[in-house]
């Protein structure tokens, strides 16, 4: 089971530093910066680039140069995010995990920032996590899920972490048309205990596990957006 967020240290959440250093000790947890989208100094956090749901590429405006820029840009912020959650991770491991994170989160227009949270409660940025139920890799993606998703090795940290982006994406899309707390709620519902429970209870289901699920992921990404 994930472990706890309320032992993070605050002290170390850089509120109103731009770009976190890059000679932070490894084992801290930051503020990380999302230079794609407006500081949400208040209210809640937007997983998405623009104001309000997730864009596909095709309405992406970005070059993959662009896209790459960006990666570059935010990629040490990451890769300490990275460490930080999972210390055993070595160097090249946790610099791969964070350049995919970035790439298909910008391609796919979701805030990495919300997609740093989901992976760090699902496996604590573990590449090799197995679930109780079978689920695998950094996304713990169950096997019909990475198989319908084309994914062959949920192992590999670069395809599951696109697998879990994808779906982020899918869901963020499918519940745009709600209120943004409603639509980070039923999303990671999805995520967590699949679409068809959401659609039979009509929201969140009333399963104690999800629900603790959601609880956590919401507290993390605020802290990762600066907001508590």
């Amino acid at each position: 089971p994930s472990r706890g967020i309320s032992y993070l240290d605050r002290r170390q959440l850089y509120a109103h530093t731009p770009y976190p250093s890059r000679t932070t000790p490894r084992g801290s947890l930051q503020w990380l910066p999302w230079g794609m989208s407006a500081n949400n100094a208040k209210g809640y956090p937007v997983p998405s680039q623009y104001t309000r749901g997730v864009n596909t590429p095709s309405a992406f405006p970005m070059t993959l140069t662009r896209i790459n820029e960006q990666v570059q840009q935010l990629l040490p912020a990451y890769k300490l995010a990275a460490l930080y959650f999972n210390p055993r991770l070595s160097d090249q491991q946790a610099t791969q995990i964070a350049q995919a994170l970035l790439y298909y989160s910008i391609l796919y227009g979701v805030d990495p920032r919300f997609v740093t949270a989901v992976i760090a409660v699902e496996s604590r940025f573990r590449p090799d996590a197995v679930g109780k139920k079978g689920e695998m890799g950094l996304g713990q993606l169950m096997p019909g899920t990475a198989k319908s998703l084309g994914i062959t090795d949920p192992f590999n940290p670069v395809r599951n972490v696109e697998g879990c982006v994808r779906l982020l994406a899918r869901y963020l899309l499918a519940y745009s048309y709600l209120p943004v707390e409603q639509q980070i709620a039923l999303t990671l519902a999805a995520y967590n205990a699949g679409p068809n429970a959401v659609a039979k209870y009509g929201g969140v289901p009333p399963y104690p596990t999800t629900q603790r699920y959601i609880r956590k992921v919401i507290q993390l990404y605020k802290q990762l957006c600066g907001m508590q």
